[in-house]
């Protein structure tokens, strides 16, 4: 295992600044080509540390990541623990060479599907594959990855009014001339041939029938074609009819649900898993990465109607709390234990609901790393060196068979953060306390505050993978109290937070009270009539609050009883 791992960080290290062979020459082709890799550096939205952590828990069992092409040759013998490891070349060929050699060094072999309508496949060609491409997919083929077609030939139809299966054969065979085993494909999500109503992959008979199918767009009728059987092309398999029951694909940018959710089930045999990534949107060159973007919000499902549900007191062991929080959270619970009965509490605290969310595409940093930067052993106050360090713990994202989310508004509310330059993830810092300013400020941007919005995105997000870790519970959201912390003052937006996130979020309960009822405790601790702690009556007023809205209805009988 070290030698594989040595190897692995060889093949990075020459990867970081390696430019493809193969490529035109002459400096207005030149540029034209810097140019347009230098757009797809611009857009990167997945760091480096989230595909060696892929990487590592994959060579742990190599025998199990399959290509596509072993996978459908297994047919329902493939074992429930596979991984059917696969990659759409869409813009980025050379990332896909990087991604390949990667892999290659850790034992894991894969299927590439190259796109033949992408920039790059005829790039400055009379209509024959590009150099560059050809010189890219041997490399690939090379060290043991399969090599398939990215269909798209109903797109091509959609310009020019050919037949998609005589483009689909053309492809196919161009490709095989050129010493490539093809035996499958996978649909390429072109935008037109969606506005279209149609899918790629109805050029097969398996998928589209064996009726003629008219392609119309925008009332215009461009082709007619009649679908095939994948063994008139010599083909065995297409993609999306082979893939598992669990899919992990970085579509769009973001994992379409958190890694640990997608191996936790595959480690139950929930499988196979298909792992789907797309080499543009990961930044395994060493240049910087762009400033990530909030995920869009998307409404969350409903919960189980009241009569159905289990409430905590009904379980036979303590209740299971995970908070994303801080002080009020904690705080909330320690000095209210009554209201929860016998509970464990699992938090992750210090940090802002983009750092967890982020940590699937990016990574976290770790407490050496945290070190290099921060010098944390000349921070006094011990509370605050703890809190230096927590900001890179993600102890929630991991946790099964919790009974409630706990949030709380402080974090979002009060960190700046800056993003590393070139790994992209994100922290908070003391600027008094950098070790070497001018190296931080060259290893990092600053990203400024979270605006109230971005907050709300995150927070759904947050929720929807802890409820797919942890099935349908209920989330206690508290609002932080600033009226006696001034330095927040221009922050209060985020006394809406709770407010927000209750109108979208199903069986969210936020809990909150009058700054004219707060009774503040440790007065001073902030700063000189500072704080931003209050007396255990504060908080159980607000948790008061949330039972009245319903979340009563999953409490054990204990919060109940310590009401009356």
């Amino acid at each position: 295992m070290g030698r594989v791992r040595a190897r692995a960080g060889r093949y990075k290290r020459r990867l970081l600044r390696q430019p493809m062979t193969g490529r035109p020459k002459g400096s207005s082709r030149r540029f034209a080509l810097d140019t347009k890799l230098a757009e797809l550096d611009d857009s990167r939205t997945m760091g480096p540390r989230a595909f060696e952590s892929l990487i590592e828990v994959l060579r742990a069992s190599p025998e199990e990541v399959l290509t596509h092409r072993e996978a459908a040759r297994r047919g329902r013998a493939i074992s429930p623990r596979a991984v059917i490891l696969r990659h759409d070349i869409d813009l980025d060929i050379d990332n896909a060479v990087r991604f390949a050699t990667l892999e290659a060094a850790a034992g894991l072999k894969s299927t590439y599907f190259v796109l033949h309508t992408a920039w790059y496949y005829r790039w400055k060609t009379a209509g024959e594959i590009a150099p560059m491409t050809l010189d890219a997919l041997h490399k690939i083929a090379s060290m043991g990855h399969e090599i398939g077609l990215h269909n798209d030939a109903i797109g091509v139809a959609l310009t020019d009014g050919s037949d998609p299966t005589e483009v689909l054969r053309r492809e196919v065979e161009e490709l095989r001339s050129h010493g490539f085993e093809i035996v499958g494909t996978a649909a390429h999500g072109d935008s037109e041939v969606i506005r279209a109503g149609l899918v790629n992959n109805r050029v097969f008979t398996e998928r589209g029938g064996k009726d003629p199918i008219a392609v119309e767009l925008d009332g215009r009728h461009v082709t007619t074609f009649t679908p095939l059987p994948l063994a008139d092309f010599g083909l065995e398999y297409e993609a999306y009819s082979r893939s598992g029951p669990l899919y992990l694909a970085d579509s769009g940018g973001r994992w379409n649900v958190f890694p640990e959710w997608a191996l936790s089930q595959r480690e139950q045999g929930k499988g196979p898993l298909t792992i789907l990534t797309h080499p543009e949107a990961w930044s395994l060159s060493g240049k910087p990465m762009p400033a990530r973007r909030p995920p869009v919000v998307k409404p969350l499902p409903s919960g189980p109607p009241a009569a159905t549900r289990i409430g905590f007191g009904d379980k036979d062991r303590p209740l299971r709390v995970i908070a994303r929080g801080d002080c009020c959270s904690r705080r909330a619970v320690a000095m209210n234990p009554e209201m929860f009965g016998s509970f464990e509490y699992i938090k992750d605290e210090k940090s802002r609901s983009d750092f967890a969310v982020d940590h699937a595409a990016v990574g976290s940093p770790s407490h050496i790393e945290m070190m290099r930067y921060v010098a944390v052993d000349r921070i006094n106050n011990m509370s605050h060196r703890y809190y230096q360090f927590c900001q890179t713990d993600r102890n929630t994202l991991a946790v099964r068979n919790a009974d409630l989310i706990m949030l709380d508004s402080y974090g979002d509310m009060n960190f700046q953060a800056w993003q590393h330059r070139v790994l992209g993830w994100k922290l908070w810092a003391p600027m008094s306390f950098l070790r070497d300013s001018e190296q931080f400020h060259a290893d990092f941007e600053s990203v400024g505050y979270l605006s109230l919005d971005d907050s709300v995105a995150y927070h759904v997000k947050l929720i929807e993978h802890y409820r797919r870790m942890n099935g349908h519970i209920p989330v206690l959201f508290l609002k932080q109290p600033i009226a006696y912390y001034s330095k927040l003052d221009d922050r209060s937006e985020f006394g809406e937070l709770g407010a927000r996130l209750e109108e979208i979020v199903p069986d969210l309960y936020y809990g909150f009270i009058d700054d004219a009822d707060l009774e503040p405790a440790d007065m001073d601790s902030s700063g000189p009539g500072q704080t931003l702690h209050f007396t255990a009556k504060t908080y159980r007023q607000m948790i008061e609050v949330a039972l009245e809205k319903g979340l009563a209805e999953w409490m054990p009988q204990t919060t109940l009883s310590s009401r009356d």
